[in-house]
């Protein structure tokens, strides 16, 4: 069986190329690294203003608490884009 003898039409010939672009493709897609932000790590207080009852801004103190003296809390949507 020599290489000269095997003869190739037009579509195996396109099935192989398209096979060698996928082959190519997708070893570069597993090595490329990828991180994904999931949507309730997001920063929500940012998003957030949160108010004593004469309206004066509380005091963030970090997971989701906030310094005040008054028990009349006033919250507020500051911006909506990123409560999506």
């Amino acid at each position: 069986m020599n290489i000269g003898d095997i003869k190739v039409n037009k579509t195996q010939l396109i099935l192989i190329i398209i096979l060698l672009i996928g082959l190519i493709a997708g070893v570069y897609l597993v090595q490329t690294r990828q991180i994904f932000k999931s949507k309730a790590a997001s920063e929500i207080n940012t998003a957030l203003e949160v108010t004593d009852d004469s309206g004066n801004a509380l005091e963030y103190q970090g997971n989701g608490t906030y310094k005040t003296k008054s028990l009349n809390v006033r919250v507020g949507i500051k911006d909506l884009e990123q409560l999506k």
